[in-house]
């Protein structure tokens, strides 16, 4: 496939919004369904919490704070140190890159 010249690639998803290009076909879809498992496996959610009006309340959402050492994230009075990227990670980042290393990221 020619991501290039691809509809998905040549299609801004958000044209008054933003930009997001699709970039479908980058691997099967038995292998997505196999990363998938692996982070829904793998990933470490945590239930953040915070004080309304003197109450301890959750969070509507579960969070995971994955990054590079030092890179800490703060919202909401906490502060979220990262945990290390998964292994899987590395292997999602790779087509990615590899666009990325061909100019396909560009506007056209």
């Amino acid at each position: 496939m020619n991501l290039l010249f691809s509809k998905s690639f040549t299609d801004n998803l958000l044209p008054f919004d933003g930009e997001v290009y699709l970039h479908d076909n980058l691997m099967t879809e038995k292998r997505e369904l196999e990363y998938l498992n692996k982070l829904e496996k793998n990933i470490e959610w945590k239930q953040e919490g915070m004080k309304i009006y003197g109450k301890e309340v959750d969070f509507p959402r579960l969070t995971a704070w994955y990054g590079e050492e030092g890179k800490t994230y703060k919202y909401s009075g906490l502060v979220n140190e990262p945990i290390p990227f998964l292994t899987c990670y590395w292997r999602l980042k790779k087509p990615w890159s590899i666009l990325q290393e061909n100019n396909l990221t560009q506007r056209y």
